[in-house]
């Protein structure tokens, strides 16, 4: 069982501006609360459920506040293959806005139809080899109208010698219109690995109840030399007066964010785009930069050990500090976590590859790593009788009142004794028993006299 506990203090600014000189920047703010847990139930699945209050004050100081209660279950069937994903969203309080509805009270648009229930399904189903059929549906009420929108969504997927495809059938219902839309999709990806790597070309084609038909190809991947730049090249056309468009965008992704660059050409416009995305995440041990989050995420902590790529995202790798933000984890379920040992550096070691944790909807965990800063180092250690004896333990004394683990491990044979996170000078001591009798020895080393190009140093000393 896992639960959590999150709380939130913003203010969103506003800069607007009506004529020449004109111009006044509005303030609104906004406070949340959420906490909730989860519990797994075995071969029943798992449940969960969250509640969110908020309090929200409008620029003209009228207030708003309300709760949102969410319950969520999700089963996994493993001799058929089948998930089965049921959540349920009720805004029980007509005070209740989110984020995005609160940034929209008061706007030009008038007031804000915020949701007052939401309620979703979804399916999924292979049906052997790479073939699966989704299903999924939803429902979302409002508070101050009657209206409310409907989807459902029916898909097919296969995937051949690499060549994937899909067809997919969407019925849309919404609250603004007065009438269904329903549409059929069909899209088919091809990778260019063989021409040109990393990259693929797709075409889709989209056609509803309406005669709209529209047509997109695009080729896509990264850039040979930087395999965290993207780039998009996009030609597209539609009937009945639509026209044609195209467009190009290029997107970095770094391990502390991302930018965007691109520009869209279509018969009405022509429109340039640029951006950056990240997040700063601030907790008891200082302050970490990452990509943007999800819903739930990690902090990695591997004090000392600085760029550790972490398998779990796209180019996320430890700070100087050594220090990580895991962008995305998946609530309610077991998550692992999982340092890139390769690129350990070589005075660098980590005890565990990788931590599992479990958070709960909207949580942030954290992932300790007991981390060995200093050399590798194999010591051979005799005494005056010969080699120290199998079993015997063996620690790098401690020299300052810090909190680091001082390096220890167990005499193998031929007194060796492979340590890990060993300064470049210390003192070495070793204990073991003898026929109910205690023994123990120091060996004074000094590792930068014997400068060696292995990642393990070899050292070879009397113990007395």
């Amino acid at each position: 069982m896992g639960f959590f506990f999150r709380a939130e203090d913003g203010k969103r600014g506003q800069v607007r501006s009506r004529g020449l000189g004109d111009v006044y920047e509005r303030q609104q703010d906004d406070q949340s609360w959420a906490g909730g847990m989860g519990h797994g139930f075995g071969d029943f699945g798992s449940l969960g459920a969250d509640v969110t209050w908020a309090n929200t004050r409008t620029p003209s100081g009228k207030r708003y506040s309300g709760h949102s209660v969410r319950v969520q279950y999700q089963k996994d069937v493993n001799l058929t293959g089948t998930t089965f994903n049921l959540a349920s969203y009720r805004y029980s309080s007509s005070g209740f806005y989110d984020f995005s509805e609160a940034n929209a009270l008061e706007s030009e648009n008038g007031l804000v139809d915020n949701k007052r229930s939401r309620e979703e399904i979804s399916i999924s189903q292979p049906l052997g080899g790479s073939t699966s059929l989704t299903a999924s549906a939803y429902s979302q009420r409002y508070w101050r109208t009657g209206r409310h929108d409907e989807t459902v969504h029916f898909g097919f997927y296969n995937t051949w010698q690499g060549v994937s495809w899909g067809v997919g059938y969407y019925y849309t219902k919404s609250s603004e219109q007065n009438k269904s839309d329903r549409s059929l999709s069909f899209n088919v990806t091809i990778p260019l690995g063989q021409w040109l790597p990393n990259s693929s070309v797709s075409y889709n084609t989209t056609s509803d109840n309406n005669g709209y038909t529209s047509q997109q190809v695009s080729l896509y991947g990264s850039v040979p030399e930087n395999q965290n730049l993207y780039y998009t090249v996009q030609q597209g056309y539609g009937n009945n007066g639509q026209g044609a468009n195209s467009s190009v965008a290029l997107d970095y992704r770094g391990g502390y964010g991302s930018t965007q660059l691109g520009y869209r050409h279509d018969k009405q416009s022509n429109q340039l785009t640029w951006g950056a995305s990240g997040s700063i995440v601030a907790h008891p041990h200082g302050i970490t930069f990452g990509q943007s989050t999800g819903d739930s995420f990690a902090i990695v902590r591997a004090p000392g050990a600085s760029d550790v790529a972490i398998q779990n995202g796209t180019n996320v790798h430890t700070d100087w500090r050594g220090y990580a933000v895991v962008p995305t984890l998946t609530a309610y379920r077991k998550n692992y976590i999982t340092l890139d040992t390769e690129s350990l550096k070589d005075d660098t070691d980590v005890d565990l590859q990788g931590q599992t944790v479990i958070p709960g909807g909207g949580a942030v965990v954290m992932a300790n790593y007991q981390t060995h800063i200093g050399n590798r180092v194999l010591f051979t250690l005799h005494d005056n009788h010969g080699p120290l004896p199998f079993g015997a333990s063996a620690q790098v004394r401690k020299t300052s009142d810090d909190d680091v683990t001082p390096a220890s491990g167990i005499v193998a044979d031929q007194g060796q004794v492979y340590l890990s996170g060993v300064p470049e000078e210390g003192t070495l001591e070793a204990q073991w028993e003898t026929d109910n009798i205690s023994h123990h020895c120091t060996l004074h080393f000094h590792i930068s006299s014997n400068p060696q190009q292995n990642p393990v140093k070899t050292v070879t000393g009397l113990c007395l």
